[in-house]
Formats: C-alpha cells, structure tokens, sequence
C-alpha cells in the first residue's frame, strides 16, 4: 500500500534540485543561482505548480529576494536582508508584501552550529513572527496564490528527514521510560513558529477550503502523517493539533486520512513495533470515533477489530495505553454489543510475564465492564473469570489488590452517611406509616397510622416490585425536622429505614430493566422529598461573603439531612444503574425535573451541594438530549449571579461540572462555547465572593486556552479588565491564575497583550503589600514566563524596571527586595544593553523628578513672599 502511493508522487528530475535537496538534509538549505532558477519552477510539496508570476517580485527557490546565500559548499555569502514592516506599506501592497515574505522564509538554516548565521536566523525568526500575525489579523479571504505560496514555505519548512538520533525509533520498555530522554529538534525555535502559521493559516475563517485543497490534498497530507515519527514531542503535540483542523475543515480528506492512519497502524502492529507518534495518532482518533454517528458503519467495526485490539500487543503499550483505552472504551459505549469482542480480544493478547502489562489490561477491563450490559457478559464470562481467576493467584502484589479492589462491597444500613446518626436497626422496621400527608405543609402528620409490611427480601420475586412501589409511595410523607424535631420520631425512623432498603434494592436488583412504574414513582418520591418540602426554602438564598466563610459554615446544615441524604443516594443509584432505561427515565427525568434539581444548588448545605453535583454530572452524561438545556440554564443562573443579585451558593460546584464538560469539547471550540467563556467565566472575576469558587474558575479558564490557545488574550486582557484595585487577596488570586494561563499561551498571543500586562505586572511590583510584590516576583520563576519575557525584553523590561528599581532600593520587606535583586540580576544578564539603558533613563527621569520638585518648591516659595508683601 505504502509503495502504491509513494509510486505516485512526483520525482524531483533536475540535477540542481536533487543538489538543492542535499544541502536541505545537511541543514543549510541554500544553492547556487543557477540551481535555484531551476526549483523556482517547481513547487517544494510536488504539486508542480508554478509560482513564475511572482519570482519578479518575490525570492524563489528557497532565497531571499534578489540576494543568494552560502552555495552548497559553503563558499559564498551576501547578505540575507529583511524585508519592511506589514505596518509601514500601504494596504493595497501588504499581499505582495506578504508572499515576499514568505519566499524569503523558505530558506532553511543549518542549527547545528550555533554561532552560523545568527542575524539571518533572527531575521527569518521575527518575518515568520509578523507573518503569523498578519494571518490572525486578516480581514479578507486569502487569494489563491497566498494559499499556494504558504503551503510551500511550510513544506519547505517542515518536509525534511527525520535523522535518527542514537536512539531513533527504539521501542521503549516500560522499565526505560523514565529514563529515556527525548530529541529535541536544534531548528524549533523556527520549526515551532512554521507549525503556528500553518495551523493559524487552516484554523482562520479567510481560508478557502475550496482553494486551499488544491495545495493541503492527499501527498500533502501523506508527507505530514510521515512528521509523526518525529523524535521531538514538541513537534508531535503540534502536528496533533494541525492535523485534527485539516480533519475537521477538509471533508473531502477524511477517508484518506482514517485510511492512511490505519496503514501505519498495521505497519507498526505487525511488522515495525518501531513509531514515535502512535499516543498522538490515537488521541486524534478519539476525538474522530467520539464523533461517529450511530449505529456505527462496518469499517469503523472492522477498525476496532483489527487495528486497536491488535495494538495491545506490542512491547511499547505503555507509551499509548491511555489513549487506546479511550478509543476502546468510546467504541462499548457507543455499541455495547462490541463488548463481548473487545472483552475477548483483551483475553487473546493478555499479558502472560509482564505484570505492569496485566495491571494496565485490568484497569481497561474495568471501563469496559462498566458499559457492558448483561447479555453481553454473559456470552463471555467464563473465559473472562478464568483469567481472572489466574490473576487473583498472581504472585505479584498489585495484581490482587487490583482485582479485590473492583470486587462490590456489602450495602450496609450505615452506608449513606458518616455523620454519627446511623442507628441499630429497629425490629419494628418492617411497618408502614399507611396513609398519606393530610396537608401539604405536614401540620397533620401527628394522626399518621403504623401498618406493618413486609420487607422486601421477605416476599417472593412475583411480589417485589409491587411491595416496591408501596414503599416509595410511602417516602412520599415528609417530615418537618426543623421546628418540632421531636415529633414523629418512630415514624421518621420507618422511613429512614424504608429508605435504605428501596436504596439496597435498586443496587442489588439484578439484571431486567427498571419498568416504567417504577421509575416513575421513584421519580415522584424523589420529587416530594426534595422539591415539595416547604422546610426547605429556608435553608436557601443566602450566600456568605468571603470574609465570613468559616463563621457561616456552622449552623447552615439542614436538619433533615437523616432523610434527604438516603433520597439523594437513591436517586443517584437510579441514575447510574445500567438497568434504568435512558429512553423511558427521559419522559419523568424531563426538563422541569432538571431545572428544580438546578434551583437546589443555591441550598446553605454543602454536603447537599457535593450531592447535586454529582447527580447533574451522572445525568449529563447519561440524557445527552438534555445537555444543550443544562448548559443553557447553568448559563442563565450565572447570568443572574453575576448580573442581578451576586448571591448564590453553588456557583463552585456549578463551575467544577462546567470544568470536565468543557474538558470534554471538541476541536474545534463552537462559537456558543466562545462566547460563554467571553461573557460568563471572565465576567465572574468581578464578584466579591471570588474566593469561594476561584479555584473552579481558574480551572474552567485555563481548560479553554489549553484547548485553543488563540483565546489566551481574550482572557489575559479580560482579567485585566477585573483586576481588583484595593483587595490585595483577590490580586494574589489573579497573579496565581494568570500564571497558569501565561503557560499555555504562545508567544504570538502573548505580543498582543503584553504591554497592557506588563504595565498591571508593574503596579503589582510596586504594591505596599508585601505578598502582591512577592507573588509578581515569583513569575520570573517560572521558565516559560521568563522565555516569554527574554523573547520581548526590549519592549517589557522599560515597562517594569522602574518598579524593580524601586522595590530594589526602598521596599519596606526584606523578602521582596532580595527577590526583586535576583529578578533584577537575571534581567541584567539577559541583555546587558538594553539594562544599562533602562538603568540610564530611570536615573534621568529621576533626576528630572527631583529637579521638578525644587523648582514647584521654590515657585511656592515666591508665592508665600508675594502674598506676605500684599498683606503687609
């Protein structure tokens, strides 16, 4: 299959250009004249298309314009010149300008040698910087020719071959992974910013998909699943990313690509056992399989058949086990009918002397065995318990922990709570209160009746589910704990009791679904404990400051939380129990039942809180038709918090089930999923109450710049925005979490937002508070910040080293001045220059302060004699 596909792609005929491509693997990339006349005819990814009508304007054949570089043999050299400024040429020449450029960045450079061709290194550096911002900032769709002409600086660029390193393409033991270093590529500093115009350039809404698949078709795309081999896992992280926009954006592409990705698979199965991208290639195909439709097409069957179970075999699965888990168990999810075959294809390549291996299977055994239904199982477990069975009689230790660790626990009556209120059961626990609540606010409850009935593991299997539904229609009576809590106590205690049985009931019922009475009443049950209890209302709508957080914790507890934590246990059992069917549960477990359960989030109580959430997580992931409307309405609950009232107390817990679904988005982010990260998450910064759901918001912040990097100055000039002016323990919370953004943001985004920062950074250095000025020192310990900050040393450090100046000479803590010495230090041998120049300016604008200040001292001076002489 490879050599069929290979056999098609264009050769390179000329003699120049196979030159042309030596000196391109020996790192310098450059040729005689003659030799780049003849490749500015042909295209460097082989298309064969001619770029002639722009070699009069623009470099050609991997040069810059009208200039030739070092010759193959390295003995000639002219300068290697930069072209002019996006921003100084008028509109109508920045296309011109802008395929220049990119002709000029089709020069590769041999890093090798570190002290070879630095200025023209820096020159392609800071042209491929303006041309990555010039696609962000693009109004109109990119013409043909900039299309063409970008795919070939990229390939010129990145197409190259993978030289083996010492250890190239060794299959790593699980033993050796800790120890094993990886390869770092010498040519990332230009390699990385290539990735970042390309994946800009696919990403952008000015590029035409249309125009642009005539340039990204099938060779291009061959050639780039060939990078994946790449020993930089810098490299590999970046062509992941690019590849899934290519996949998401050219439909036309998608067959091939699943078709090729297969191809390496089988090579690397059963031939090579030798791939460095395999982790990458899988994360991106569970991504693609969780966005198959259903029911799934034979040859996604047939992929799961014989390339992912196959692929747990090979020496090296811990470098890729946890994503090939994934696709598995995104497979069984989709079609539990699969789980016989994955289940007995994990028995086939199970490992018989690799321990860490049989840990590994196990662990995917479990998510496997979590979706399975019982037919499924059924068909095979014996095999299965066989080789369980040979596991649990492992000599190695984590193997029988491993196993007992799955095994169910025995339900007990103390089981739901751990709060000191269980009780011995009571002998009389097998009656009923026999009648229903007189009124709805429970004044009669004193008259109620005690029958007895049976338990249910006292009547026969025909009788269950009825005696069932006679208790659930009996924890319907809700009991007031809040003004009399002495009353009623023998009948709170049958209930309670009741109450944990239905809960045992539900977790031992065996393999036939839940009929639709039952979830029905259980649904009402459910309902009139939690959402028809008029002693409820007072235990909400009231949300402690910051401040008062500790005190207002003690006396919030609802007192009837003997009751309401069993109702709470049942109904989360209900939800996750395999035997509730999601079809019929949808008609009971409806909107209006999920909007009540979202109002209770605002309870004072936080174990009912820590409930909720769990249970709104369970049904999310459990009715897919109802997650547009949970979102929908969190939204609007936070709407209100952070509009109208600024009281609410589940806004963390909301923000902790926001943070693993938006973990669970897709690439590439809707636009739905923009704007609520816009107008919902960093508006939430401005509120008083920060401190009780920070932690939560970071998290949900930093998931989205993770997941599309782009977005980082949206939100870094957003928290500048809320930036807090006089609340020093809300700053030290930003600085916090802007460092953890400023780590997974790109340099490209952070030159956008840099000035702005820079100048809050500065006003945080110069606090009187010791901890701000602490925190915003600490930033420089970070060494992607600091990279950052070297990268753009000129414009930042004039910005901020007047603050460190004076921290340095006046700040009141010793802390903060040796830290801001160590700062300063740092700068100071980072470019030596630009700090005897920054040092020289602020001595200047000192002394012109100084000056300034006599001369306003000696003009009152005059003032005072003048007005002195007229009173006389």
């Amino acid at each position: 299959m490879w050599k069929q596909i290979l056999s098609k792609l264009p050769k390179k005929s000329s003699k120049n250009d196979h030159h042309h491509h030596r000196g391109r693997e020996h790192g310098g990339g450059h040729s005689s004249s003659s030799s780049h006349a003849s490749t500015s005819k042909s295209t460097d990814n082989g298309h064969g298309k001619s770029a002639n009508s722009h070699t009069k304007n623009a470099p050609s054949g991997g040069r810059s314009a009208g200039n030739t570089n070092t010759n193959t043999n390295g003995g000639v050299f002219t300068p290697y010149e930069a072209l002019p400024s996006f921003k100084d040429v008028p509109n109508t020449e920045k296309q011109n300008l802008f395929i220049k450029k990119l002709n000029l960045c089709r020069v590769v450079f041999d890093f090798t040698d570190p002290t070879k061709n630095i200025k023209e290194k820096d020159i392609k550096r800071q042209t491929l910087l303006e041309l990555v911002d010039y696609v962000n900032s693009a109004n109109g769709k990119f013409s043909e020719v900039s299309i063409q002409e970008v795919v070939r600086m990229v390939s010129a660029n990145i197409f190259r071959t993978l030289n083996p390193q010492p250890r190239e393409n060794k299959v790593i033991d699980a033993l050796d992974l800790e120890e094993e270093e990886p390869s770092m590529d010498l040519a990332w500093p230009h390699l990385q910013l290539v990735y970042e115009l390309f994946l800009r350039f696919v990403a952008s809404p000015d590029t035409d998909t249309k125009l642009a698949k005539r340039y990204v078709d099938q060779s291009f795309v061959l050639r780039l699943l060939d990078l994946f081999d790449s020993e930089d896992p810098r490299e590999r992280d970046c062509l992941k990313t690019i590849l899934h926009r290519i996949y998401g954006k050219f439909m036309v592409h998608r067959p091939f690509i699943r078709k090729s990705i297969n191809n390496i698979f089988y090579r690397f199965v059963f031939e090579t056992e030798k791939h460095n991208g395999i982790a990458e290639f899988l994360e991106i195909l569970g991504s693609i399989i969780n966005g198959f439709a259903l029911p799934l097409k034979d040859e996604h069957k047939v992929f799961l058949v014989r390339v992912l179970i196959p692929l747990h075999k090979p020496k090296c699965l811990q470098m890729y086990h946890q994503q090939l888990s994934y696709c598995i168990t995104q497979f069984v999810e989709k079609d539990c009918k699969l789980a016989d075959t994955v289940i007995r294809g994990l028995l086939k390549y199970w490992p018989v002397t690799n321990s860490s291996k049989e840990v590994m299977f196990l662990n995917e055994l479990e998510e496997v065995l979590e979706a399975t239904q019982p037919p499924e199982f059924q068909r095979c477990m014996v095999p299965l318990f066989r080789q369980i069975a040979r596991c649990l009689n492992s000599l190695h230790f984590q193997m029988f922990k491993q196993i007992l660790g799955k095994l169910p626990k025995k339900p007990s009556s103390a089981k739901f709570w751990d709060n000191g209120e269980s009780q011995a059961p009571d002998n009389n626990n097998n009656q009923e209160v026999s009648s229903q609540r007189a009124s709805s606010n429970g004044d009669n409850l004193a008259s109620l009746s005690v029958d007895v009935l049976p338990r249910l593991k006292d009547v026969s299997i025909s009788e269950k589910q009825e005696l069932f539904l006679k208790k659930l229609r009996l924890c319907c009576v809700v009991f007031d704990f809040a003004a009399e809590p002495q009353r009623n106590l023998k009948e709170k205690e049958i209930k309670r009791q009741t109450l944990l049985e239905v809960v045992d009931y539900v977790i031992s019922s065996g393999n036939g679904k839940f009929p639709e009475p039952v979830i029905q009443e259980a649904t009402r049950m459910v309902s009139a404990n939690l959402f028809s209890n008029p002693h409820q209302q007072q235990w909400k709508n009231k949300t402690p400051e910051a401040g008062d957080l500790e005190e207002q914790e003690e006396g919030s507890l609802n007192p009837s939380w003997p009751h309401l934590q069993i109702v709470y246990e049942f109904l989360l059992r209900v939800v996750a129990s395999p035997n509730t069917d999601a079809k019929i549960s949808k008609k009971y477990i409806d909107h209006t039942f999920v909007l009540k359960l979202l109002d209770l989030f605002d309870s004072e109580d936080p174990r009912e809180r820590e409930y909720l959430k769990t249970i709104l997580h369970r049904i999310y992931g459990r009715f897919m038709v109802h997650r547009p409307f949970i979102r929908k309405t969190m939204n609007n609950i936070l709407y209100d918090f952070i509009l109208e009232t600024g009281k609410h107390s589940g806004i963390a817990e909301f923000l902790e089930v926001l943070g693993s679904i938006i973990n669970g988005f897709a690439l590439p982010l809707k636009e739905e999923h923009k704007l609520f990260l816009t107008r919902v998450l960093v508006p939430l910064h401005k509120l008083k109450c920060l401190p009780n759901y920070h932690q939560q918001l970071s998290y949900c912040v930093i998931q989205f710049v993770e997941k599309d990097s782009k977005l980082a100055d949206t939100v870094i000039k957003g928290l500048l925005k809320y930036w807090p002016v006089t609340n020093s323990s809300k700053e030290i919370m930003f600085l916090n979490e802007l460092e953890e953004i400023l780590e997974a943001t790109q340099l490209t985004e952070f030159e956008r937002c840099m000035i702005p920062l820079c100048r809050q950074i500065a006003q945080c250095l110069s606090s009187s508070h010791f901890q701000v000025a602490e925190r915003a020192l600490y930033l420089w310990n970070n060494d992607h910040v600091s990279n950052l900050v070297r990268h753009n040393s000129r414009i930042i450090l004039p910005i901020v080293f007047p603050a460190l100046e004076k921290n340095g000479s006046s700040h009141w803590n010793q802390a903060v001045k040796n830290l801001t010495e160590n700062v300063l230090k740092v700068l100071s041998d980072t470019n030596p220059e630009l700090f005897e120049e920054c040092l020289r300016k602020f001595q200047e604008d000192q002394q012109n302060a100084e000056d300034n200040k006599k001369k306003n001292g000696e003009t009152w001076r005059q003032l005072e004699e003048i007005v002195a002489s007229m009173a006389k």
